[in-house]
């Protein structure tokens, strides 16, 4: 079995708006994000782990400042065992709902 090693570093390094992602530039919104993350729950759900990984860093590239993706990936790496990086994720969730105007 191959191992592979993931970034870290999956924050935004710099302040952007929500406008500012991914998902802007390619013209896809939070369906599309959506999609995608119930994708990834399938694929875990197959045990195909890294490409569940795979499929949430995209969904948070689309809108990195939308808390939902990078919720899964932590909960996606905390059950993988990569308690570590998930921490790190959770963190920059609960920044991101700091911030929320809500």
């Amino acid at each position: 079995m191959e191992t592979r090693e993931y970034s870290t570093a999956l924050a935004p390094a710099s302040p952007c708006s929500e406008a500012t992602g991914l998902g802007a530039l390619v013209g896809l919104g939070e369906a599309d994000q959506d999609a995608l993350i119930a994708m990834a729950t399938m694929e875990e759900a197959a045990g195909r782990v890294h490409d569940a990984l795979e499929t949430l860093h995209v969904a948070a590239s689309l809108q990195p400042l939308r808390a939902r993706p990078w919720t899964a990936l932590a909960a996606v790496l905390r059950r993988s065992g990569a308690h570590e990086r998930a921490e790190v994720i959770e963190t920059f969730v609960q920044g991101l709902n700091d911030a929320s105007p809500n």
